[in-house]
């Protein structure tokens, strides 16, 4: 019933996306064109979602993944199994297609955790005044950016940030958009000069409200500390008119780190959930902390041709991977999707009743998929 949603099935799709989300139905046909037409799914007549062909960072490469975004069910025909049904088809598509991984941002954890999904990172918002980022640090020069996400310095340093950062996006253009051209709202973007070239750059907009206003940051992106103090003075400017700065990150990080006083707050928003697609293809395409070799015997409910015994190898950060081996690794595919990101350790998932193995392997594992805590700055 999952189908490439027609004209007509985008009409349909305008009313249920507009009410599960509280915007206009008019406003739905802009968001699915921005998203691409070609990846609006239609589930029969009552439902359906968009998939986001892009990639995420996992030690240090970038592993391609199918983000799910607007996900949307007619009232009259929830509580039914149809959001299990078109999810579990959306996730058979994902592994024919040849993409390893699939990640999303759950309204409601049991349906997602159903087809396979599990939490595997943070999103984390930081909030700061002003006056508080001030560091008079005006060595490197500030350029605005006049073309948005076409700028080739912002797409290089991204990469460079991203790829040390699990868990963030190697984005494609629908997230690009998102920052760049926003649906709502208009963004101002900076990049930050040294003689060596571009090494940040931060994106802005400004809002006022009662009695107090606030600067959200759609994106912000450092190589050096030079570079983030230039930014952070930059934001500084904004204290004559303004009472917060907020933007998305990991805790702690580059940002947070250089500020100057104890005084900012930072809390998870969201947790996303991670959906190992092709359990091979997966532990073949990510980077890896240690060497080292696992025999893997997973369990996946939905996937059956994803389940089976892997033996992992991996040397100087790659992995070769082959079916077989002893399976003296058992793990459920949820609970591979929390270690492969490394959002939990090997022991957590033991005691959470999704791996069975011998303390030597549990140690195997976790040298091997060690690293920061998963997260994302992004948001789809």
């Amino acid at each position: 019933m999952l189908r490439v949603a027609t004209e007509d099935d985008r009409k349909a799709l305008a009313p249920i996306l507009g009410h599960c989300f509280g915007f206009p139905p008019e406003e739905v046909p802009d968001w699915l064109a921005r998203a691409g037409h070609e990846n609006v799914r239609a589930y029969g007549d009552v439902g359906g979602l968009i998939v986001v062909p892009m990639g995420q960072y996992f030690g240090g490469r970038a592993v391609p993944m199918t983000g799910i975004a607007g996900v949307g069910i007619a009232p009259e025909a929830r509580g039914g199994g149809v959001a299990t049904q078109m999810m579990t088809e959306v996730v058979r598509e994902i592994r024919a297609s040849g993409c390893a991984l699939s990640t999303l941002y759950p309204a409601t954890v049991p349906l997602y955790r159903g087809v396979g999904y599990a939490r595997a990172g943070a999103r984390y918002e930081i909030e700061v005044a002003p006056a508080a980022v001030a560091t008079r640090d005006r060595a490197l020069r500030i350029e605005r950016i006049e073309r948005g996400e076409e700028d080739l310095d912002v797409r290089a340093v991204y990469a460079r940030f991203a790829a040390r950062r699990p868990g963030f996006l190697e984005r494609g253009p629908y997230i690009w958009g998102r920052i760049f051209r926003p649906r709502k709202g208009h963004h101002l973007a900076f990049k930050v000069m040294s003689d060596r070239g571009c090494e940040g750059y931060v994106v802005v907009s400004h809002k006022m409200g009662d009695g107090e206003s606030e600067v959200n940051i759609a994106d912000f992106v450092a190589l050096s500390l030079p570079a983030t103090s230039r930014l952070l003075d930059l934001l500084a400017g904004y204290g004559s008119i303004a009472t917060t700065l907020r933007w998305h990150g990991a805790a702690p990080d580059l940002l947070t780190s250089a500020l100057r006083d104890r005084r900012h707050s930072v809390r998870v928003t969201d947790y996303w959930m991670l959906r190992i697609c092709d359990v091979e293809r997966a532990l073949g395409a990510r980077g890896y902390a240690a060497d080292g070799a696992l025999d893997l015997e997973v369990r996946d409910d939905v996937l059956p041709e994803n389940a089976g015994r892997f033996r992992l190898q991996v040397r100087d950060g790659r992995a070769s991977v082959d079916r077989g081996g002893q399976g003296t690794f058992a793990i459920d595919v949820r609970g591979l999707a929390a270690l492969y990101s490394g959002f939990h350790d090997a022991r957590t998932l033991a005691d959470l009743g999704e791996l069975e193995a011998k303390d030597d392997a549990m140690l195997v594992a976790d040298r091997l998929f060690a690293g920061r805590a998963p997260t994302t700055s992004d948001f789809f």
